[in-house]
């Protein structure tokens, strides 16, 4: 099954800043995002850097979106001492031990 926000876009796509747009507000339409993780959201898709890059500046820009407000969301959602993942590294739960 195909996920949505998974598909790749054409050459001649991946330089529209039109469609770049639309892509970042269907994501942002599902939750929020970090101004980085949209930008790599959008180059993971297919979009050139530059236009990925454009189209993030634009919105925090126009104030669609918002590094604080995202951390704020964020800080408010995440109970105070979890572990919050981050990276691509996949989370083992098999060990049961700590490194370090």
């Amino acid at each position: 099954m195909r996920r949505l926000g998974r598909s790749r876009v054409t050459a001649e796509e991946s330089r529209n800043p039109d469609r770049a747009r639309a892509a970042a507000i269907a994501l942002l339409a599902r939750r929020i995002f970090a101004s980085g993780e949209l930008r790599r959201k959008l180059t993971q898709q297919g979009y050139a850097e530059e236009v990925a890059t454009g189209t993030v500046e634009e919105l925090i820009a126009e104030r669609v979106l918002n590094d604080a407000r995202f951390a704020g969301t964020m800080s408010a959602t995440t109970p105070a001492g979890a572990r919050v993942p981050c990276g691509s590294r996949p989370i083992s739960s098999s060990s049961g031990s700590r490194p370090g």
